[in-house]
């Protein structure tokens, strides 16, 4: 008896697929053992609330703020989070969900193209957590929101051309437009991305369309990519906080400012430095992606620049 062809392309998926997506999900416990904050002092400040007046140093420096995922196979967590939004979300999903939400290789055999696919992670920790609050009293501000958010659930994030949280997507994604962002791949070199190319990320690409289809050949790069999009995509859902433009309080930032943020990946292999948005891959992506330590699904400590009046 011959079975029907889509019955027998449906049998395959669910019989063989979601054993490969999750075949190669390593995750183990993040657990660093320190944190280089570049403090800098840089001069006397005041601060107004009403009435009452404080006077404090203003200063600068670099906050651990976020745990960004991106990952081939859904629902994996290279750093063993906790998060209870990921583990309820892998807990409703079915073995043919997981299959269709699969991310490509680093080989491409499964894109058309030079495209890479990947679920992220935009994930708090508790050691982050109790970081954020601790600077929160110092700086006298309310800087963070707690908020997580999972791409698995997020159907914008699996369409290629989806672009509802960004209307100016479709100019921004023009010939012209992208040729803009040759001067920002420059300076990214030096870690002095263009703020105001905010569309452009340097020698990564480009931020556009906000999706999880990154058009890059080299697979860490395309990571890093996706892992960029994430913060800018959670400025415009009201979930980014900007904790340097004003001395005195942190307001919301919709539209990001790349200059305000670093990567730093910490799997599969942990880098030691904090990777400016838009740097050249040849300069930090050497050895990064290994296969037997949980290969093509990466993690990326999000640094946060902060500036305030501590006192």
């Amino acid at each position: 008896m011959r079975l029907h062809p889509h019955l027998s392309i449906s049998l395959i998926l669910i019989l063989i697929l979601p054993t490969l997506a999750g075949a190669t999900c390593i995750e183990q416990e993040w657990n660093p053992s320190g944190f280089d904050y570049e403090f800098e002092v840089i001069g006397a400040c005041e601060c107004c609330y009403g009435e009452y007046c404080r006077q404090g140093s203003l200063i600068a420096f670099w906050e651990p703020h976020r745990i960004i995922e991106t990952v081939k196979d859904p629902y994996c967590s290279p750093t063993g989070s906790g998060s209870l939004l990921l583990s309820m979300s892998a807990d409703d999903a079915g073995s043919l969900d997981e299959a269709f939400l699969g991310g490509t290789h680093a080989d491409h055999s499964n894109t058309e193209g030079a495209t890479v696919f990947a679920q992220v992670h935009y994930l708090t920790h508790p050691m982050l957590d109790a970081m954020i609050d601790e600077f929160d009293d110092m700086c006298w501000e309310s800087s963070d929101n707690g908020m997580e958010y999972i791409s698995e659930t997020d159907n914008e994030w699996q369409e290629i051309y989806s672009s509802m949280w960004w209307p100016e997507a479709s100019l921004f994604a023009t010939y012209p437009m992208v040729e803009t962002c040759m001067a920002d791949a420059a300076m990214a070199q030096f870690g002095m991305p263009i703020d105001v190319l905010y569309w452009c990320l340097g020698a990564w690409g480009t931020l556009f369309n906000m999706n999880g289809h990154f058009n890059q050949d080299e697979y860490t790069t395309g990571n890093a990519g996706l892992a960029a999009r994430t913060v800018a995509h959670m400025g415009r859902r009201g979930l980014l906080m900007d904790a340097a433009s004003v001395q005195c309080y942190a307001i919301s930032m919709p539209i990001w400012i790349k200059s305000y943020f670093k990567l730093q990946p910490i799997r599969p292999h942990e880098h030691p430095f904090k990777i400016p948005i838009g740097m050249d891959p040849l300069f930090w992506s050497e050895g990064l992606n290994h296969v037997d330590l949980g290969g093509d699904n990466f993690a990326w400590l999000l640094w946060r620049l902060r500036i305030c009046c501590a006192s």
